[in-house]
């Protein structure tokens, strides 16, 4: 599924990361539930039923989430090894130049295939890819606060529809969580429809 209102969103920015990774969605608790894949074995040894997601979270280079740009949803049914045709890497050598005294000095090797002709250009990958983890804290989000795991549906087709409605959702919460933090004033109308506003205040008047 793509997501074209995204797309709406990126085109006010210069420069976006579109940040891909995939996590798996246990549902071994489904025993009713058809089209599920194995993705793995759990302690006991026993099969894991599930579903995996692969997506595509567009964030600014500031890091605030646009929102996401692709979603698909995979029933493995083992491991394959897939030919590869082969790539341009640059290497970047990133290594702490003041530890704490007593400490090794953080260390690592970061693989791109951006060409990194100059110095700023690879201080400028080692930011954007520090960015990175907050795909991490997407998928973090929409299986704690949005318990997509927790669903429960008959057919794989029922549970993509729901689980894709949560994406958005925990686009959303993750969102306001980030604006949240660095302009607590930020006025509802913001992020909110007038319609969306109206429903949030008649439920929490219901819940006073």
């Amino acid at each position: 599924m793509s997501w074209p209102r995204t797309v709406q969103r990126m085109k006010a920015h210069s420069t976006v990361l579109c940040i891909q990774d995939g996590t798996d969605l246990n549902y071994s608790g489904l025993a009713q539930c058809e089209g599920l894949g194995s993705i793995g074995t759990n302690q006991t040894g026993a099969s894991s039923a599930g579903l995996h997601l692969h997506s595509t979270l567009v964030v600014t280079t500031e890091g605030l989430p646009l929102g996401l740009l692709d979603a698909q949803f995979h029933a493995p049914a083992s491991k394959a090894e897939d030919d590869k045709l082969p790539i341009t890497l640059w290497v970047v050598h990133v290594r702490e130049a003041a530890p704490p005294a007593g400490t090794k000095p953080v260390e690592w090797f970061l693989l791109t295939t951006c060409k990194l002709d100059h110095v700023e250009a690879a201080l400028a990958c080692v930011r954007w890819y520090c960015l990175r983890w907050r795909i991490e804290d997407w998928h973090r989000v929409l299986k704690s606060g949005c318990g997509i795991e927790a669903l429960a549906h008959k057919t794989r087709t029922r549970l993509e529809r729901a689980i894709a409605i949560r994406l958005v959702i925990g686009w959303r919460i993750m969102l306001m969580t980030l604006l949240g933090r660095t302009c607590p004033a930020l006025p509802a109308e913001v992020l909110f429809s007038d319609i969306e506003i109206e429903v949030l205040a008649a439920y929490a008047k219901k819940n006073d």
